[in-house]
Order: structure tokens, then C-alpha cells, then sequence
């Protein structure tokens, strides 16, 4: 995969898919720019620390980005573990908020690719909730429409993997039209990194070993960021508005 001359933020970068996908990257010749709030233990073209559950922070860190920017991938997360605010602002609104200040720096034939997750595949029956949401526009509305619309703790990383998949689907015809940018999810099965467990205790024993059941392993991280890399890619130019499952078929036993 070509990445020549492509400039691409990477979020999430200093461990798991994020990493894998910045060496990936910087082997087919993308200038890579990392976030984190951890320091990251790789080589980079460029870092910055980020609270990216913070509006004001991830402000900071656009007035840091370059003018010019490629590619953006979305891949910082937290799990279910987490509170539900934090996991809210981190794996949605905070997504968001830095997707919408990238745009206006995204040449035409740019990419932004979020990562999803298997999890979020039940969007269809909260569809209605997940368009009001995405109908908000900006990161203040769409706190004050959850505060409204509460969500349920127990099941906050699936839903918000959902409301991801829905504003990617809304958001990718009018950006791909007005700014030439595709706007794509990748959507992993379990995946070895180092937040595995915490999916373990979110999803709980039963459902874990029913799901290892219908599965040859988990997922390695570098075989996730392989899948991103080709759709910032010109080779991907014109894919646009899917969530793509890289589960090994995980999402396709439960038909």
C-alpha cells in the first residue's frame, strides 16, 4: 500500500492497533503524527499528549496539527470498564469534536477512518435514537442530548460504538461530496491488546466463551491496522460510508 506523501493523525498511537498502525504507515511512506496521553515507545514524525475526551484539549492539539493533513484515524478508545461519561466523551464526542476541526485541513482524496468494534452491530435497533444524536452538532449539543437521553452504564461501549457507526453512515455522503473526504469505520472482533481484559469483565464470562466458540483467535493488532492503512490509501478511493468487519467472520456466525 502506497502512503507516500500522505500526512496521517494517529490517535490511540502508543499502544495496541494504533501502534501497530504507526509503523505500518511510516513502512508505506506516510508522515505520521501521533496522540496519546501516554508517551508513546515507537518512532514517530511527531507526537502530542491529549486528553481526547476534552473539547478544550483536543482544541489545544488542533491548534498544534498541521495545515495539511491526509489521513485521520480515529483509533483511541476506552472500554466498558470505564465510566460511562468517560467513555462517552472519549469513544464519541471527543471523536467527533476532532473529526469535524480536522475537515477544513483535508484535501480532496483524504481519508478518516474510526475505529468501531463488532459490538456496535445492534445499531439498527436503537437507529432512531442514534440519528437524533448524530443530528447534534457539536460537542456541548450532543452532551446536552445524553444528559436527556440517559444511557445505560452497563451496556455504554456498545451503544456508543453504535451511535459511531450511524454518524459515520449520516456524515459520509455530504463530506465526501462537499470536501472530497471518504469517511469510513473498520469494525474488529476481540483483538490481542493490552484492554482485552477489561472486555472480558464487561461482557462477562458467558458471553466470552460463547463467542470464542465461533472464532479460530483473536484478532493480532497489525492485521486491524493493515485494514486501516488501505483505506487511507488511494487504492480505497472510492470506499466510502461502510463499517468493514475484521473479526475472521465473527460478526457472520450469528445469522
Amino acid at each position: 500500500m502506497d502512503l507516500n506523501n500522505k500526512t496521517l493523525v494517529v490517535t490511540g498511537v502508543s499502544s495496541g492497533i494504533g501502534a501497530e498502525l504507526a509503523r505500518l504507515a511510516r513502512f508505506c511512506g506516510a508522515t505520521v503524527i501521533g496522540v496519546d496521553r501516554n508517551e508513546p515507545q515507537l518512532t514517530l514524525d511527531g507526537f502530542f499528549k491529549a486528553d481526547l475526551g476534552d473539547p478544550q484539549a483536543i482544541d489545544t492539539l488542533l491548534g498544534q496539527l498541521p495545515d495539511s493533513v491526509d489521513g485521520l484515524c480515529n483509533v483511541a478508545g476506552v472500554p466498558g470498564t470505564a465510566p460511562l461519561a468517560t467513555v462517552a466523551r472519549v469513544n464519541y464526542l471527543g471523536l467527533r469534536h476532532l473529526s469535524q476541526g480536522l475537515l477544513p485541513r483535508m484535501a480532496p482524496g483524504s481519508s478518516i477512518v474510526n475505529v468501531a468494534s463488532v459490538l456496535g452491530g445492534e445499531w439498527p435497533q436503537r437507529l432512531e435514537l442514534h440519528k437524533a444524536l448524530a443530528a447534534t452538532d457539536s460537542y456541548a449539543t450532543g452532551q446536552h442530548w445524553l444528559e436527556a437521553n440517559p444511557v445505560d452504564p452497563a451496556t455504554c461501549y456498545q451503544y456508543f460504538k453504535e451511535a459511531l457507526i450511524v454518524w459515520t453512515f449520516q456524515q459520509s455522503q455530504h463530506w465526501f461530496r462537499d470536501h472530497g473526504v471518504r469517511l469510513n469505520c473498520v469494525a474488529p472482533g476481540p483483538v490481542a491488546t493490552p484492554i482485552l481484559g477489561d472486555f472480558v469483565t464487561m461482557l462477562g464470562e458467558e458471553r466470552i466463551a460463547r463467542d470464542a466458540s465461533r472464532m479460530v483467535r483473536p484478532a493480532l493488532a497489525d492485521e486491524v491496522a493493515a485494514v486501516i492503512t488501505f483505506l487511507c490509501a488511494d487504492a480505497s478511493r472510492w470506499v466510502n460510508g461502510v463499517n468493514l468487519p475484521v473479526d475472521g467472520g465473527l460478526a457472520a456466525t450469528y445469522l
